[in-house]
């Protein structure tokens, strides 16, 4: 009897084997098709979850709604950006300059507004 060498034992396994092909093609596409769906998922659940920004105020609109007595609260973020939220507008937003704005919050308090000075810290 002769021995089988490496490539005869391969060769008489696979002939047992039944014929069966493994489409790679297909299982990538598969693949890609349900990374694509779940992408899409997850961008329109980010769109629908994420807080929207408030429209941004005008200084001449801004201080028109606190001279109206729309506007009850005020909070200067970083002093660079005012929020508040009018009774007739909604949530809004406004710039603040540090240089030009320094007596804003002195004079919107005179006028009955409460102002909140709040910093935002980065840790590094």
């Amino acid at each position: 009897m002769r021995g089988v060498g490496a490539a005869g034992g391969a060769r008489l396994f696979r002939d047992k084997m039944p014929n069966v092909e493994i489409n790679t093609k297909e299982r990538c596409n598969s693949r890609y098709k349900s990374f694509f769906v779940a992408a899409l998922i997850a961008g329109v659940a980010a769109f629908y979850l994420l807080p929207r920004s408030s429209p941004e105020l005008t200084r001449a609109e801004f201080m028109a709604e606190i001279r109206a007595g729309h506007v009850h609260r005020i909070e200067v973020k970083d002093q660079e950006v005012i929020i508040g939220e009018s009774s007739t507008r909604g949530n809004f937003r406004t710039g603040f300059d540090r240089d030009k704005d320094a007596n804003l919050p002195t004079e919107l308090h005179a006028l009955g507004v409460e102002v909140w000075l709040s910093n935002t810290y980065v840790a590094i």
